[in-house]
């Protein structure tokens, strides 16, 4: 049974809140916005073509207000 998403629902995330971090400024942002959160929700996809090892190649971090997609790809340091 498919389930249809009500929009004005007050779980309902507006998409206009995602934000894509593919920046070491930006990733230090996300940081600290992240340090002052209640909690969070967290999803990590990796990459597993031609390797024996799996890449991590994106994060997903959701919290009450905003949704963002890290890009460890194009980040140098994710330290």
């Amino acid at each position: 049974m498919a389930r249809i998403l009500n929009t004005n629902s007050p779980g309902h995330r507006d998409m206009s809140a995602f934000q894509f971090i593919d920046t070491a400024p930006a990733l230090a942002a996300l940081i600290s916005r992240l340090e002052t959160e209640p909690a969070l929700a967290l999803d990590t996809e990796f990459m597993r073509e031609d390797t024996y090892y799996p890449r991590l190649c994106l994060i997903q971090i959701g919290t009450t207000t905003a949704v963002y997609g890290v890009d460890p790809l194009a980040l140098e340091d994710l330290g």
